[in-house]
């Protein structure tokens, strides 16, 4: 009985992490995303910049 619930205990933890994880990431791939946005419109004012 004893030694079961120590095999669950080793089994919880990643469990557990997944959600933290997941939130993590999607911030991570939103800031990315923000930053890609951000960088496109900085390339569009530099060619506009070169063409006038």
């Amino acid at each position: 009985e004893q030694r079961q619930s120590l095999d669950q205990d080793v089994h919880d933890p990643p469990l557990l992490m997944k959600p933290l994880l997941s939130d993590v990431g999607n911030r991570y791939i939103g800031f990315n995303n923000k930053a890609a946005a951000f960088e496109k419109e900085q390339l569009k004012k530099d060619l506009i910049s070169m063409i006038k």
